[in-house]
């Protein structure tokens, strides 16, 4: 777990007794110190310095559910999703007269 040019640094997400980085959500890029997160299908959709954190329009445990809309288009664009480890996945959608009034 520790990382060039002196092999003296940890990676990110590294607890003491454990052979895992990246909080085991990713790699770490040994010439860096970087962790390269997994990014999508049975492994979850993680993101943060450590991956420790979901990447936007991903909730739950872990990280593998999309929020409605999809990822990249989350709650369609039209309000805000519950994302993130503890996220619900429900979307809170928009209600002004600025960016319109949404429901469902």
């Amino acid at each position: 777990p520790f990382f060039l040019p002196l092999c003296n640094e940890t990676c990110p997400g590294h607890a003491p007794g454990f052979s895992y980085t990246c909080s085991g959500h990713g790699f770490c890029e040994a010439s860096t110190g970087s962790c390269l997160c997994d990014n999508g299908g049975a492994t979850g959709s993680w993101g943060g310095t450590a991956c420790e954190e979901c990447t936007v329009g991903y909730f739950g445990l872990n990280c593998d559910q999309e929020c409605p809309g999809g990822a990249c288009n989350p709650c369609s664009g039209h309000g805000t999703c519950s994302d993130g480890i503890h996220g619900t996945g429900t979307c809170s959608c928009l209600f002004d007269n600025i960016f319109g009034y949404w429901v469902g």
